[in-house]
């Protein structure tokens, strides 16, 4: 994804929810129970960076993952890289193998932002050649 990637975080975010929206990538609970999908789950807070695993703790959607934004999804920020620079496609692609997350398999992305952060993995595993990649319609809510 990094030949891929042009601009900031902030034109990751805007990108990957316009695009989210107009190219209908949310899929439904329902129709999501009927795939053999692989689920990860985003939530995320700026104001406060242990929340993500701390709700995931509390409930999470069966046999789903946890991707955390500030160690999973970022990489180690620099003077010159922003608050959420992409991680090293390395370290994210070893990530992908421990989790278990591979282009063959569909992927399922949740958070309580209605994408926020679950689009930054969406877009990520899309740059990277995941085909099945979707966005859960009503996010964590549904748990």
């Amino acid at each position: 994804y990094q030949r891929r990637v042009h601009g900031d975080i902030l034109s990751v975010y805007f990108f990957s929810n316009i695009y989210l929206k107009t190219m209908k990538n949310f899929i439904s609970a329902s129709a999501a129970s009927k795939l053999k999908a692989r689920f990860v789950d985003c939530r995320w807070s700026l104001q406060d960076a242990s929340f993500g695993m701390a709700a995931f703790k509390a409930g999470h959607l069966p046999f789903a993952t946890f991707a955390d934004v500030e160690t999973d999804l970022s990489g180690p920020m620099t003077p010159t890289s922003g608050r959420h620079p992409l991680p090293d496609i390395s370290v994210f692609s070893q990530w992908l193998r421990v989790k278990g997350l591979s282009p063959e398999l569909p992927v399922v992305v949740y958070d309580d932002m209605g994408g926020g952060c679950s689009g930054r993995l969406w877009w990520m595993l899309r740059c990277l050649g995941f085909q099945e990649v979707r966005v859960l319609e009503g996010g964590s809510a549904l748990r």
